[in-house]
């Protein structure tokens, strides 16, 4: 058996550095310190500058990084999704909505606008506004990711200064454990700040597992609130009435390969070993790839990954119609939504565990395999592949443990999210409004 090319470009490397000599091998640091650059946080962390609003009107805000549509996955979408039901709910009391992003982008391109009560919302570009940002005395913000609500606190604390009142609480969603992202590093440190230092927050988390893990890791907040994941409202339609007849052979990949979380390379080589080991006896199943555009992959055995990129919601509403089985790896504590939606569409995953999370509680088709190496999860595809050539009405025939996730699409705590603020943004105001004239 030959190895690879990436394992011999790896060797290689590897040989060469341990080869050369002293000066060689300081020549090759530079200019990988080079390549490599500074850390995200060079970038991403700026001041956003307070300008006073005189405005007494409260107001909710979205501070949010892109709107674009191509930026548009879950987490936006979940983050527009709360925005909009919240807005909605605070309309009738007289609290205004705004969002705030650091991107402009066009109409056309605006993912906000798809949802009814932001239709009207102003929006605020801090680029084009040289980072400038009027805040009222009655503005809270609702944090999008970790550099987003760093950047806010200078001006938070200036408007806490300028209208001689409290801090006002950020609002932190918090949709993965973005300390995570990042291996031990100044980038890694400033997302645990943002999770809760120094400044009083509340959090809005995604998911009880992700707020365990949270908890977990010391982190605390003024207040809690938690959702739990629902379908999206476009693919719900489609995943009624699944057909025994629909389903064909298809071994369905969520692929993402700049996205590390998502062990994109992984389920590459794990996808190389069923083929070679098992795939000679399935030359007539197709693996295809969704998530991110990437190069087609000759797996070896006659099999080759084709990528059909971000795919449409409904061009994939009809593919999970389609699919049998299905790999999706997220190496997070958050129960991803490729798994969840491919698992109520009658599809068998090959999925991860991972601290407090166990996706094999949510739903009878995901499944943890025992180990996360290669040999194991292609064995654990393998039985899948066999079960569905046996069975192929097993998927559909599985049960949910979510008995929530296919009803209304909506995030269930924000209720109470709105109620706690109309008691933050209104009872001051309406003291101010009872209190006799001097």
């Amino acid at each position: 058996m030959t190895l690879r090319d990436s394992q011999l470009r790896a060797l290689n490397r590897a040989a060469i550095k341990q080869m050369a000599p002293p000066f060689l091998k300081g020549m090759f640091d530079r200019v990988r310190d080079r390549l490599n650059g500074p850390g995200i946080e060079y970038a991403v962390l700026k001041d956003i500058m307070f300008q006073p609003d005189p405005s007494a009107v409260p107001r909710i805000n979205l501070a949010i990084t892109d709107l674009s549509r191509a930026a548009a996955f879950g987490g936006v979408m979940t983050g527009l999704r709360l925005f909009n039901d919240l807005a909605y709910l605070l309309a009738p009391a007289g609290i205004e909505a705004r969002i705030v992003t650091e991107k402009d982008v066009g109409p056309e391109d605006n993912a906000a606008l798809s949802y009814p009560a932001l239709a009207g919302c102003p929006f605020h570009v801090l680029s084009r506004n040289m980072n400038v940002l009027p805040i009222r005395a009655g503005d809270i913000f609702i944090a999008f990711n970790w550099w987003i609500s760093l950047n806010l606190e200078p001006a938070l604390r200036a408007q806490a200064m300028h209208f001689d009142r409290e801090p006002m609480p950020k609002i932190q969603l918090i949709q993965e454990y973005e300390p995570g992202f990042y291996p031990f590093s100044a980038a890694h440190l400033l997302a645990r700040e943002a999770m809760g230092g120094h400044w009083p927050v509340w959090a809005v988390l995604n998911t009880r597992e992700l707020q365990g893990y949270w908890a977990a890791q010391g982190h605390r907040a003024a207040r809690e609130y938690v959702f739990e994941p629902r379908m999206n409202s476009a693919l719900r339609p489609f995943a009624d009435d699944l057909r025994v007849q629909e389903k064909e052979k298809i071994l369905l990949v969520y692929g993402r390969p700049q996205i590390p979380r998502n062990a994109f390379y992984l389920i590459r080589r794990c996808l190389e070993h069923w083929a070679e080991h098992h795939g000679s006896a399935h030359r007539d199943w197709r693996i295809l790839s969704v998530g991110e555009q990437h190069e087609d992959m000759d797996l070896g055995g006659g099999h080759r990954l084709q990528s059909l990129g971000k795919a449409s919601l409904q061009d994939y509403a009809l593919l999970l119609r389609k699919a049998a089985v299905g790999l999706s790896l997220m190496v997070s504590p958050h129960p991803s939504y490729p798994p969840l939606e491919m698992a109520h569409f009658g599809v068998r995953v090959l999925t991860n565990a991972y601290g407090n999370k166990h996706m094999a509680n949510r739903h009878e088709n995901l499944l943890v395999p025992d180990g996360i190496r290669p040999e194991e999860i292609a064995g654990a595809l393998e039985q899948q592949i066999q079960a569905f050539e046996a069975d192929p009405a097993i998927g559909i025939a599985a049960r949910s443990h979510m008995p929530d996730y296919l009803r209304e699409d909506r995030v269930e705590c924000v209720a109470d999210l709105a109620d706690d603020l109309k008691e933050l943004l209104l009872v001051p105001r309406r003291a101010e409004e009872a209190a006799p004239a001097l």
